[in-house]
């Protein structure tokens, strides 16, 4: 799809977006209006974000990301980065943070993922979390 960018009026809300539908997108940025009941992102924002900014809901698959992007939000959701191709390398820096199944897959170019400061012991199950990772 030729799509690029995904807003989000003040009562938009999505149940799921799933994976076939970011795979091989071209969406590099979220919108959303400042009075959105549901999602936060910043302006030109690779992140479409939990009103309360605690949860990365999703990462724009296509955008640029730079090295060792570092990570404090304190759960991201199901297939948040799933399909982003251009991500290499992040820091998770929230120690309590919960990650959704199918976070990373489909990520092609990640070959390093820092858990140094991330809290393992609380990790319940990793399903599909680097699924068709292929680096």
């Amino acid at each position: 799809t030729s799509l690029e960018t995904l807003s989000f009026n003040e009562n938009t809300f999505i149940a799921s977006l799933g994976n076939s539908f970011l795979l091989n997108s071209k969406i590099s940025k979220f919108v959303v209006n400042s009075s959105s009941k549901y999602y936060f992102s910043q302006e030109d924002s690779p992140y479409l974000i939990s009103s309360d900014g605690k949860k990365l809901i999703l990462a724009a698959p296509n955008y640029s990301y730079e090295e060792n992007l570092v990570i404090d939000f304190s759960e991201i959701g199901d297939g948040a980065f799933s399909g982003a191709t251009n991500l290499k390398s992040v820091v998770i820096n929230a120690k309590d943070a919960l990650i959704g199944k199918g976070a990373f897959s489909y990520c092609s170019s990640l070959t390093s993922l820092d858990l140094s400061s991330f809290n393992t012991s609380q990790v319940k199950k990793m399903d599909y979390m680097f699924h068709n990772c292929s680096s």
